[in-house]
């Protein structure tokens, strides 16, 4: 498989991901293409018109043991509250058979701008964004896509 084939595999893949949120004892799933109400009120309760959806686990697509992405996600975590934001806990669950669920973040009120600098800094090969009454948009930050969305 060449570059450009896994590039595409993974954007594929990250299409197709459940980015689920834990929220009032329950959750919720954001896809990339569909706008979700949920995010929408938690946006409005909160006075905010962005979103982003990042996780500090696996660094291009690459797995990490256990106890390194869960320092990574504490790093981030902290980071995130550090700044003010507005962070709800989920786990991107991948469709692809043998991918373990991936712990991240919701984050209300941070830019596209500031979410695809923060996931390029964690070395994440994209990030999903949205603004308010959108649909979930898809943003690689290090694969040769990287100027496109979806």
């Amino acid at each position: 498989m060449t570059r450009t084939d896994n590039d595409m595999s993974l954007a594929a893949a990250y299409r197709r991901t459940n980015y689920m949120v834990d929220h009032d004892g329950g959750s919720f799933a954001i896809r990339v293409g569909e706008a979700s109400e949920e995010v929408d009120a938690l946006l409005q309760q909160r006075a905010q018109t962005s979103w982003a959806y990042i996780t500090a686990c696996n660094p291009r697509s690459e797995r990490l043991a256990l106890e390194e992405n869960q320092w990574r996600q504490t790093d981030l975590r902290n980071y995130l509250r550090e700044m003010g934001y507005c962070i709800f806990a989920g786990r991107g669950v991948a469709q692809e058979p043998g991918w373990p669920p991936e712990e991240s973040f919701l984050v209300i009120g941070i830019s596209r701008e500031a979410a695809t600098m923060l996931a390029t800094m964690l070395e994440q090969n994209a990030v999903v964004v949205g603004t308010q009454g959108a649909p979930a948009e898809l943003v690689f930050c290090l694969s040769p896509e990287n100027s496109e969305t979806d």
